[in-house]
């Protein structure tokens, strides 16, 4: 939010916030993804086993979505990849914040009541298809369309939502009388749906440009990387517990950080050296060439989070 805040003020600021918003908070939460897949030895035979699903899947999908800029963006093809990215990515945030939200229950008396965690699920549903309808009619309609029609979407997905809300917190308070509810649960709840809408008010700083748009883009992408980092800490802490705090060290942070330098130096390089120097524009244009790395961050952990397969209930529990 800070670099569209500063977005008319000075470009040199904006271009050192992006700087180290992706240095410390985007690209560790990819590079965090490691300790959960490939870092993680009781993933390593699991993985040869099922080789094609964790090594040649994601290698395909890097390819696939890296070569995308080397296309015209309202070209079928890349516009069909556009759209795939966008639902992978509002889907993979929704059940990410479902996810957290879910856990916080459980280390709670709340736990007891099961309507509370689907009042969550249906409210985060509602986000994605209120989000991705957005993002849809946005990608793929050139003309307008249909006004009423849009408003009776729009709105009727939003009311849906207001009411799913309502009744999950006259839920809180009716099962607070008898089961407390956890407090850091219902905040992070809030604060996940917050960040899912978009606020008139982003429209408003920078009115006619793209400001808005990027204020909801690192607001949302903002707090998703955060939540995640605080859950690969909360895990990897449960899991080398007992070690040193150098080698605790080595275990946990030594991916993130090689992961990390290694991406950012990709972009910078391809920063410095696509146009005039370390411009915004430029700066924008050099992060898409980790377009290929954020798609395999979703697959990756669209497979490490399914709790349906009993070798992720045999991996993750005992570390949650």
């Amino acid at each position: 939010m800070g670099i569209a805040l500063l977005y008319y003020h000075s470009a040199f600021y904006v271009v050192v916030l992006l700087i180290l918003y992706h240095l410390l908070i985007r690209i560790p939460h990819f590079a965090a993804t490691l300790n959960l897949t490939y870092f993680l030895e009781a993933n390593r035979d699991h993985y040869q086993k099922h080789w094609i699903r964790f090594y040649v899947m994601p290698i395909f999908i890097f390819i696939l979505f890296s070569t995308r800029r080397f296309f015209d963006p309202n070209h079928l093809y890349s516009k069909s990849l556009l759209s795939i990215g966008v639902i992978w990515a509002i889907k993979h945030i929704a059940f990410q914040n479902y996810g957290i939200s879910n856990l916080y229950r459980s280390r709670s008396l709340a736990k007891k009541d099961q309507c509370l965690g689907k009042l969550e699920k249906l409210v985060f549903l509602g986000l994605v298809f209120l989000s991705v309808y957005i993002a849809m009619v946005k990608t793929w309609l050139s003309e307008p369309v249909n006004q009423s029609v849009d408003f009776y979407v729009r709105w009727g997905l939003i009311a849906l939502i207001a009411v799913l809300l309502v009744t999950y917190f006259f839920r809180v308070f009716f099962i607070n009388k008898t089961t407390p509810t956890s407090k850091p649960a219902v905040l992070f709840f809030l604060t996940a749906i917050s960040v899912q809408v978009y606020w008139p008010i982003y429209d408003k700083i920078g009115e006619g440009t793209a400001v808005g748009g990027n204020i909801f883009f690192y607001v949302i992408n903002g707090h998703h990387c955060l939540a995640y980092l605080g859950l690969i800490y909360h895990m990897s802490s449960n899991q080398y517990k007992g070690l040193s705090l150098s080698d605790g060290f080595k275990k946990y942070y030594s991916p993130i950080l090689i992961g990390t330098f290694l991406l950012m130096g990709f972009v910078s390089l391809r920063w410095y050296w696509s146009g005039d120097g370390f411009s915004i524009g430029y700066g924008f244009k050099a992060l898409s060439f980790l377009d290929g790395v954020f798609m395999v961050h979703y697959y990756l952990e669209s497979n490490t989070w399914k709790f349906s397969s009993s070798h992720t209930r045999e991996t993750l529990l005992p570390i949650l």
